[in-house]
């Protein structure tokens, strides 16, 4: 069971049009809901549980959306918030209550009673955002136009920027578990985390002197902690923790980075109490610092 949404540009009204299938993309049939409208998104939770978002085209400005929500499969829906912005462009549901909408502007709405509800949550830029993926409860991606990638780790309550090292703009994320996850955007562009995406950020645009790897905090930590290095130039970084043993634990970096501040978040929620390594290496800086996880 699937479900498409006709997108159009925003002044052709009349060809907007839902679509589902029922026996995995064979054949695809309208179903109730097709209002005529410009669709820009659509998102089941479950097969029975969705929402769409639509243009208003009663609205003399035309930049007025609407999303709408069923529970039987799209056999009625029900309007469920409108807000006059000149974009509303994806949704995402991390369960059938808590759920996200990306507009112009840097603005992303949440809602935590199944789209009865939407509220506009403040993010740290102002950049027209394409879509978003929460991968749990707390942590969350949104990408959009000239490179961004913002991520929080609270709900949406902070936001911080990832580094995309492009400047093509972002149009879709997805995620295959919990890990890995891909971008897609402009200029055959495509971006693949296996880190959750969540963690790394660029705390600076200017040149660090020296290359240098900092004491994580906080230390003792649980379940968390952040590591900071400065690049003084672009160099192929891994950053790699280890157990005790030496063992290979997690491979949070290895990847390009241009020159700055970076800051990454290890997350350590699956592991247990003890001590353990991290190290850096690029190809003119190698160090290794120990950390303390109590549970």
């Amino acid at each position: 069971t699937g479900y498409a949404a006709l997108v159009c540009l925003p002044i052709q009204y009349g060809d907007g049009r839902l679509l589902k299938t029922t026996n995995g993309g064979i054949n695809w049939v309208g179903f109730s809901g097709n209002y005529n409208n410009a669709f820009s998104s659509i998102y089941f939770s479950n097969p029975v549980t969705g929402w769409f978002v639509y243009q208003n085209p009663n609205t003399s400005n035309g930049f007025h959306y609407n999303i709408s929500k069923t529970s039987d499969g799209g056999t009625t829906w029900n309007w469920c918030f409108s807000e006059q912005v000149r974009s509303i462009t994806s949704l995402d549901f991390i369960t059938t209550t808590i759920g996200y909408a990306t507009a112009d502007s840097g603005k992303i709405y949440k809602t935590i009673n199944g789209g009865a509800n939407f509220t506009n949550i403040t993010t740290n830029t102002n950049k027209k955002l394409n879509s978003i993926k929460a991968t749990d409860l707390n942590k969350i991606l949104s990408v959009g136009n000239n490179g961004t990638i913002i991520s929080s780790v609270d709900g949406g309550i902070n936001w911080s920027n990832q580094t995309s090292g492009t400047i093509n703009n972002l149009n879709k994320i997805i995620f295959i578990n919990a890990t890995t996850g891909f971008i897609v955007g402009d200029v055959g562009t495509i971006l693949k985390t296996t880190t959750g995406g969540v963690g790394i950020t660029r705390l600076e645009s200017s040149v660090p002197n020296n290359y240098s790897l900092s004491q994580n905090y906080p230390n003792p930590f649980n379940p968390s902690t952040k590591i900071r290095f400065d690049l003084p130039k672009s160099s192929l970084t891994k950053l790699t923790i280890y157990d005790i043993t030496g063992k290979v634990i997690d491979e949070l970096i290895n990847s390009e980075l241009l020159p700055g501040a970076y800051e990454i978040t290890w997350d350590a929620t699956n592991n247990s109490s003890g001590v353990y390594f991290y190290r850096i290496e690029t190809s003119g800086f190698a160090d290794m610092k120990r950390m303390v996880l109590v549970k």
